[in-house]
C-alpha cells in the first residue's frame, strides 16, 4: 500500500510540475507576444520634441504657453 500511494504522488508531483513549467516559461512558438515589436523612430516634421537643446519655435513657445497652467510651478518656457 505504501508502494502504491508514493507512487500516486510522486506521478501528481511530477505532473504539477510539468503544469507549471508550461505556465511559467513564455511560449517559444509566439514570439510576437513575449515581446513587443521594436519601437519606430517618429515621422519626419512631426510634432514629437527630440532634441532638449534646440530652442523652441514660436509656434511651440505659444502651444507651450497655452497648455502650462497659470499656477503651475513650472514656468512656461519664454
Amino acid at each position: 500500500m505504501r508502494f502504491f500511494v508514493r507512487r500516486c504522488v510522486k506521478a501528481a508531483w511530477r505532473s504539477l510540475v510539468a503544469y507549471g513549467a508550461t505556465q511559467m516559461v513564455p511560449p517559444i512558438h509566439c514570439p510576437g507576444l513575449i515581446l513587443p515589436p521594436p519601437l519606430s523612430p517618429p515621422p519626419a516634421g512631426g510634432p514629437e520634441r527630440l532634441v532638449p537643446d534646440v530652442p523652441l519655435t514660436d509656434v511651440e513657445r505659444s502651444l507651450a504657453r497655452e497648455l502650462t497652467p497659470p499656477n503651475s510651478r513650472r514656468a512656461a518656457p519664454s
